[in-house]
């Protein structure tokens, strides 16, 4: 009888373990269960205290999981036609800090803020991966990262950041890869801050007032990207370099801008067209030329400063 009682005591305590998986639910969750696909748990914060490191929690339905800290390596993950959303009436709807080593997924999530600072705001991580997710409403930034580390890393795919604040900052030495990324109505687009190096593919910036902002001797590739409607298209400024092929800035006051002494911009095979200034360079800054783009119908088309060729 004693052994029997042992054994039932154990497999209730394993319950309360953390696992490899944990479940959250917004039609049948508590935040008082043990988290498992049978009893999942209500919040996305609650979860986490079960979740081994370097685990998954996962969406059962779809709902609203509250703001989440995370301090551990993670992976929160909504399925496809899941809506999993995280409204934050203030502060943060997701901070991540989870120490230098630990790699941190976000995929198909929802972030939207009713007064808050930031979607995701970033102190300490190997690597965050931000997947297919929308963001948006939040006043200062939607998604900062400003990590402790600067071999720490930024991979944003199929995600869409929207104001009134700015859309993207990636700062302190980190790196950067944003690939699909739209960021519509915010006042930067895309803020690069003291980095290494930045690629960016396949990205649009709309509707703000800069769309691709490269500065404080930061580096930044851009393939296949387009600035519209915004007050500078892609601008360098304080020694940042840009590096911009297949690009197209339309629409913009600025269409590309390189600003002060070691502020360069290299444009190959893109676009600069029907915006007030095309190429504008001040203070020293640099727009140089392939000689295979288009530059015309702006009302001021500006020149390139020289042509560089391929080696």
């Amino acid at each position: 009888m004693k052994s029997h009682l042992l054994v039932i005591i154990a497999l209730c305590c394993s319950d309360l373990t953390a696992a490899q998986r944990t479940f959250v639910s917004a039609a049948s969750g508590s935040d008082a269960n043990p988290c498992t696909r049978a009893l999942p748990c209500r919040s996305f914060a609650a979860a986490l205290a079960f979740t081994d490191a370097a685990g998954e929690v996962i969406v059962i339905d779809s709902g609203g999981y509250g703001p989440v800290s995370i301090s551990q390596a993670v992976s929160l993950i909504s399925p496809n036609g899941i809506h999993a959303a995280v409204t934050a009436p203030f502060g943060n709807a997701v901070t991540v800090s989870a120490g230098n080593a630990a790699h941190v997924v976000l995929r198909n999530l929802v972030l939207s803020g009713v007064a808050a600072d930031h979607g995701i705001a970033v102190t300490s991580v190997a690597a965050l991966y931000v997947e297919r997710c929308a963001i948006g409403g939040f006043g200062i930034q939607g998604i900062s990262f400003i990590p402790a580390a600067s071999t720490a890393r930024l991979y944003v795919t199929d995600t869409t950041v929207r104001g009134p604040g700015d859309g993207i900052y990636v700062a302190g030495g980190s790196r950067a890869t944003l690939d699909s990324v739209h960021v519509s109505g915010t006042y930067l687009g895309v803020d690069v801050d003291i980095v290494e190096q930045v690629f960016i593919r396949n990205s649009v910036a709309d509707g703000g007032n800069t769309g691709f902002f490269v500065h404080s001797l930061s580096k930044a590739t851009m393939e296949n990207c387009l600035s519209s409607g915004n007050e500078r298209g892609f601008w360098a400024l304080d020694q940042g370099v840009i590096t911009m092929t297949g690009c197209t800035a339309t629409s913009c006051t600025s269409g590309v801008e390189a600003d002060g002494s070691g502020s360069i911009i290299s444009v190959s095979d893109s676009t600069i067209a029907k915006n007030t200034n095309g190429v504008v360079t001040m203070t020293g800054g640099i727009v140089i030329s392939r000689g295979n783009n288009t530059l015309q119908g702006n009302t001021t088309d500006g020149t390139f400063n020289g042509i560089f060729s391929a080696q």
